[in-house]
Formats: structure tokens, C-alpha cells, sequence
């Protein structure tokens, strides 16, 4: 196992043993059996109008799927969602998650409306052996 700084190769870290990519994102393996995946989602026309608890969330308590990972975990990892968008709006509810997907998951915003383009960063870290 060894880590690059620069030129120079920092002995015990762990090395790449695979990396690619595919319609689900990217994916890096490393010889210590721990892999991350890479994606972006994007979807548009996104409509929070359906209240709940005086917040709006998707229409008809709908969901944004956030698909597969470019490569299945062996347990489920560990999953970071980032909206990246503003509009006034967050994240809530990750639902269905598992070794093979990030889930779903419903945005909230304090005023009913329509997001142009709703654009989700997700990272997620797990072992792949």
C-alpha cells in the first residue's frame, strides 16, 4: 500500500486497485477494501407544493430518485447528499437506501414553489471487499 504526495510515493496507505466510471457515477477501489462513489443527479421542473407541517415538500409527497451506484458496497456505506441549488431549500427524508443505491430523498422550502433545476452532489463511502 502506498499514497502519492507529489512525486514521491508515502509508504503503508492504501493503493488504488480500480477506478471508473459509468452512467451511475465514478468509483474508486482501494487494496484495504474501501471504495467511494461519485455522482450528480439532476433533475428539473422539481415542484414543492404538498405541505407538511407548514413547509413545502414535493408535489404529492413525491420523491427525487437518486438511481445506483457506479459500483455495489458489500453493506451500506456512508452517504453524503449535497443540494446544490439554493432557492430556500434543504434536504429531508433519505428513504430506501441500501448497498446498491442512495435512496430518494424530498426537498423542503418554506414558500411553495417551482426549482428550474434541482442539482444533487452524492458521495458515499463503504467497503466493496
Amino acid at each position: 500500500m502506498s499514497l502519492r504526495k507529489g512525486n514521491k510515493i508515502i509508504a503503508g496507505s492504501p493503493e488504488i486497485v480500480e477506478s471508473g466510471s459509468n452512467a451511475n457515477g465514478t468509483y474508486v477501489k482501494y487494496s484495504d477494501g474501501r471504495m467511494e462513489c461519485y455522482k450528480r443527479v439532476t433533475q428539473t421542473g422539481v415542484k414543492l407544493t404538498g405541505t407538511w407541517y407548514g413547509l413545502y415538500i414535493n408535489e404529492n409527497d413525491t420523491t427525487v430518485d437518486l438511481g445506483n451506484y457506479a459500483a455495489t458496497f458489500i453493506e451500506e456505506p456512508v452517504v453524503n447528499i449535497t443540494y446544490m441549488g439554493g432557492n430556500g431549500c434543504w434536504l429531508i427524508n433519505n428513504n430506501y437506501h441500501s448497498a446498491s443505491s442512495p435512496g430518494k430523498v424530498q426537498l423542503c422550502t418554506v414558500s411553495s414553489r417551482t426549482i428550474g433545476t434541482c442539482i444533487l452532489d452524492v458521495t458515499a463511502k463503504g467497503k466493496w471487499k
